[in-house]
């Protein structure tokens, strides 16, 4: 739990300090097309590694908690996290019914469009398309759909060469349920941490 920990909060720093003083000045550096396409070539391919979330239920105390995750780089636009679980949701949305719901479904693939917007260090805005389910709670047929935040500076991912590792923050920002807003199942500023290395 030390280590979760320490990725945790070391993606929260970097995303804090090192991206936002990278690209978040006024007249940020724009790479070309060429440029990304070799930063891409880095970072290309197939990665396993944990992904770390926020568990208020832990009874450790870091409160976080993590599971096996895999994810793909396919393009120098895009990703996907072949196994997005629903843990992260089901222990940070205040709903007892809707959390009770989630916790019975599947891992989902959830897309990204990235940007990379630096090649030393390689740095890249993550910005995931919503997540949708359908399940049944309180004796009825529901539709949720998960969304993210998207161009924030808390939303990004970052490479380390020596290790072919990758480290990646989104944030979990609402719940729509039956294409009706419900803010208040998200309490506070949810991040959701991949961190991993690219498979041989």
């Amino acid at each position: 739990m030390k280590i979760i920990r320490s990725i945790f909060l070391a993606c929260c720093a970097c995303a804090a300090v090192t991206f936002t003083s990278c690209i978040g000045n006024d007249e940020p550096t724009v790479l070309t097309k060429e440029q990304k396409a070799a930063a891409f070539q880095q970072i290309k391919g197939n990665y396993t590694g944990k992904l770390v979330y926020k568990n208020p239920t832990s009874t450790t105390a870091s409160k976080l908690d993590s599971v096996d995750v895999k994810w793909e780089m396919l393009t120098d636009s895009t990703m996907r996290i072949n196994n997005f679980p629903t843990a992260p949701l089901v222990k940070n949305i205040t709903n007892k019914e809707i959390s009770a719901a989630l916790a019975t479904l599947p891992p989902q693939a959830l897309n990204c469009m990235i940007d990379i917007r630096k090649n030393d260090p390689l740095l890249f805005t993550v910005n995931p398309k919503p997540l949708e389910y359908n399940t049944t709670y309180e004796g009825k047929a529901h539709h949720l759909k998960i969304l993210f935040y998207i161009n924030i500076s808390g939303s990004f991912g970052g490479y380390i060469p020596a290790q072919k590792r990758i480290q990646i923050q989104i944030v979990i920002a609402s719940v729509f349920v039956d294409g009706k807003p419900k803010p208040e199942l998200i309490k506070g500023y949810i991040p959701v941490v991949l961190d991993g290395k690219r498979e041989k």
